[in-house]
């Protein structure tokens, strides 16, 4: 289910030698959390059918919205340990969709997959600040209408995701991640104007030359040369 399954460890402080998140900043207060109703249940039931193959895997929405819901596939992997994972299902005028990632072949052929995200092991429940957090909807694309956005944290990453109202992709912006005990990345992000824009202290994959525009914003760099 996307991303590498890691263990989760106890949250604790960087002190004392525990994960530690970067900062990502973006006006609006987190999504609401509203009660599941009989078309949101049968939406969850029929992804859960078609993105979770395991018999032992058990489907329910973490964060359900007006327009999105956040797909949580559930696995037993021992007595004290489950696997995670999130899709995104989207409200549209024919039903609910399963959002999509979009990757071009060498030969020019795109090919879509479900977008995975927050993948990881750990106890049920997680811990507090791991997994799926910091969920909003603000308006990255400026065009008057609630996108999507969430971060993912575990012991080794932390991903920002975002997914817009007039499409059917999301996309992931690494933050931070640690592999093989060496960082590869330590970004903060802020957003504006239609932007993200890095502040890079590390960028092993250089993914963070310059200010990064929301796809469809027609607003120029607000911070050129940063």
């Amino acid at each position: 289910m996307g991303a590498p399954a890691t263990t989760a460890p106890p949250p604790s402080s960087p002190a004392a030698g525990g994960p530690v998140f970067n900062k990502l900043t973006v006006p609006g207060d987190r999504a609401p959390n509203l009660a599941l109703g009989k078309e949101e249940q049968a939406a969850i039931d029929g992804a859960c059918k078609k993105l979770c193959k395991d018999p032992a895997c058990t489907c329910d929405a973490t964060r359900p919205m007006e327009q999105y819901m956040l797909l949580r596939q559930l696995k037993p992997i021992k007595s004290s340990e489950r696997s995670y994972g999130w899709n995104v299902l989207q409200r549209t005028d024919k039903g609910w969709i399963t959002l999509v990632d979009a990757e071009m072949l060498p030969g020019g052929d795109e090919v879509t997959r479900p977008h995975d995200a927050c993948g990881l092991r750990g106890p049920d429940p997680l811990p507090e600040g791991l997994g799926l957090v910091g969920v909003k909807l603000p308006d990255l694309n400026l065009d008057g209408r609630p996108d999507l956005l969430f971060e993912c944290r575990s012991g080794h990453r932390h991903d920002v995701h975002y997914c817009l109202s007039d499409g059917e992709y999301c996309r992931t912006l690494a933050m931070r991640l640690t592999l093989d005990g060496e960082l590869r990345h330590d970004v903060d992000l802020e957003f504006r104007d239609g932007w993200f824009l890095p502040t890079a202290r590390v960028d092993r994959w250089d993914e963070f030359k310059g200010n990064i525009r929301v796809e469809g914003v027609d607003t120029p760099d607000p911070a050129p040369g940063r």
